[in-house]
């Protein structure tokens, strides 16, 4: 009966052996399924997180350059009620006179400022085609021409401007500002 029994003996450790090979086995596929899905789930955050960011940058940077063609505007607005009023004496004509220059002199800061944010907008135009946001970027175009078409509109030189258009453009200018954020709305829901 020895032999018998190192039959069995060996049979029992060929036994133990797959088993454990096997639960080895499946349990490192088991290990490497999970590690694969968490990495997915990490890089899908990843990029969730990065596109999440640009697109508010984005909309940061037409923001502020909106805010600031809205503050050129109303500054102007606000010079085209005052421009050609006279004051009863000329103490009032030359408090007038100064503030119709400082507004005057506010408008041109303005002015120059909005211009140098420009290249802030292009480079928001790039990030939104490096997103695949084309109708994202198109809507980013059509209100800033809006704004430029109202700003020429305006004819400022520095000294004068003309403001009779300033209903028309800024309702161009509401609509394509609101049609831009509904966009974005749109890129940030889609991803």
């Amino acid at each position: 009966m020895p032999p018998t029994t190192s039959a069995l003996t060996l049979l029992q450790v060929i036994d133990d052996a797959i088993k454990i090979g096997l639960g080895g086995i499946i349990g490192g596929i088991f290990a490497w399924i999970v590690a694969r899905h968490n990495n997915k789930s990490v890089i899908k955050k990843l990029e969730f997180e990065r596109r999440t960011r640009i697109l508010s940058e984005v909309a940061e940077s037409y923001e502020n350059f909106f805010q600031q063609f809205f503050e050129f505007s109303t500054c102007l607005c606000v010079l085209a009620e005052t421009a050609g009023k006279k004051a009863d004496n000329p103490q009032a004509q030359a408090l007038f006179d100064a503030f119709f220059q400082t507004k005057l002199n506010q408008a041109n800061r303005i002015h120059v400022e909005k211009a140098q944010r420009l290249h802030e907008t292009i480079k928001a135009q790039s990030q939104l085609l490096l997103l695949g946001e084309q109708s994202c970027m198109e809507k980013a175009q059509a209100m800033m021409s809006a704004m430029m078409g109202a700003e020429a509109s305006y004819k400022f030189d520095g000294k004068s401007f003309d403001m009779s258009q300033y209903e028309q453009t800024g309702k161009i200018v509401r609509a394509a500002r609101e049609a831009f954020y509904k966009e974005m709305q749109k890129a940030f829901k889609n991803y």
